[in-house]
């Protein structure tokens, strides 16, 4: 549940620890709704074979327009198997077998065909705003600034998420390369541990500002500004109290980078006398 607002599905939210999905094998076991279930920790007093599971949700990132809100809700009222359709808006849910009731789905007719097959504008390039949803705050928090126009450059230039963070076939670096792979470039947060084997395939500053790609001029950097401004986060997605602070330098990996002291879970802005959080 906790994972539910930014997790795609699949993974631990559809398979059990040894590969099981959850519903299928909960009914393969014979297992009860809510009982003991051999004690299993996967299985215990769970609601599979009812609630269904979370699968993979392609359209979480390539439909514009989705409604993360109502998956959200779907999920809250245990309606696992059917928060994917709900999110995409081509039908609405009525019922939550949180409350031992049955869902029932009413399909939009105007996204469907004469043969009955779902139409949607799915696009291939993830647009800006589906990846903020996930990455507004949870990013505010590792680098000290929203992305925002007043404090982020590239935004402020038109540029997309997907402009540096390549996937599949756009991307350059081999690791990620491929359709088939659907990796996509990350950079390297010290102070955490996801998928440290992608660390770097983002695309590096100068490969734009080196070679004047996307329309970036190159950068002469004559010296480091000494400040930096960024935003306090208050509460959602609203950000308060502007303020300045100077960015630190450390070593990491055989060079000098300018990093955020940012907490994983607060930003905190060190200062004379204590830490203003």
């Amino acid at each position: 549940m906790a994972c539910r607002k930014c997790h795609p599905g699949g993974g631990p939210l559809e398979t059990d620890r040894e590969g099981h999905r959850y519903d299928e094998y909960m009914k393969k076991k014979d297992y009860k709704l809510g009982g003991d279930n051999d004690f299993d920790g996967d299985y215990y007093k769970a609601l599979w074979s009812k609630t269904g599971v979370l699968e993979a949700d392609c359209l979480l990132c390539h439909l514009p327009g989705y409604n993360y809100e109502e998956r959200v809700r779907q999920i809250s009222l245990f309606n696992f198997r059917w928060a994917a359709t709900a999110g995409a808006g081509f039908a609405k849910v009525i019922g939550s077998v949180k409350k031992s009731e049955i869902p029932k789905v009413v399909y939009n007719l105007k996204f469907f065909d004469s043969q009955g097959q779902v139409r949607l504008p799915i696009v291939k390039e993830v647009p800006r705003e589906n990846c903020l949803f996930c990455h507004t705050e949870s990013d505010y928090k590792k680098r000290g600034a929203s992305y925002k126009m007043r404090d982020d450059v590239h935004t402020r230039a038109g540029l997309r998420c997907v402009d540096c963070h390549k996937a599949g076939s756009q991307a350059g670096d081999k690791r990620i390369f491929g359709v088939e792979k659907h990796e996509i470039g990350k950079g390297d947060d010290p102070g955490d541990f996801v998928c440290d084997d992608l660390d770097n395939t983002v695309r590096e500053c100068m490969d734009c500002h080196g070679q004047g790609l996307q329309g970036a001029p190159k950068a002469l950097h004559k010296g480091l500004p000494p400040r930096h401004y960024g935003e306090l986060h208050r509460k959602g997605n609203t950000f308060q109290l502007v303020f300045t602070y100077t960015p630190v330098r450390v070593w990491y990996k055989g060079k000098i980078w300018p990093v955020n002291q940012a907490h994983s879970i607060w930003v905190g802005i060190v200062r004379p006398g204590g830490c203003q959080a």
